[in-house]
């Protein structure tokens, strides 16, 4: 309910790091192959910009995009996560629908 963080550990100090805005929720969320080895992509199932829905972002969320229509909700998430083999695949892991999967079109 207080949106996504991203931690970024030193020896002796923690830092803390927004990524999305205050208000947004995220039910879940996984990684896969970004623009860099430094920025993996995160996509996440969760209220972003006031809508719900699957959102990916391939620049550690700096910008991110809608990943599915309305017709695509697939009732509760149970869980999902990016493909480390190719850029762009997330698996989705649903309470009602089984286990999805969804790539870009090219």
């Amino acid at each position: 309910e207080y949106g996504l963080w991203k931690l970024t550990f030193t020896e002796n100090e923690v830092f803390t790091e927004r990524i999305t805005e205050n208000g947004d929720f995220v039910k879940a969320v996984g990684f896969g192959i970004g623009n860099s080895e430094s920025e993996p992509a995160l996509f996440i199932a969760g209220k972003l910009f006031s809508e719900y829905g699957f959102w990916r972002s391939f620049d550690s969320g700096k910008s991110w995009a809608k990943i599915n229509t309305p017709s695509q909700m697939y009732g509760n998430i149970i869980s999902m996560d990016g493909d480390f083999r190719k850029k762009g695949r997330v698996y989705i892991a649903t309470g009602t629908y089984g286990g999805l999967y969804g790539e870009e079109n090219k």
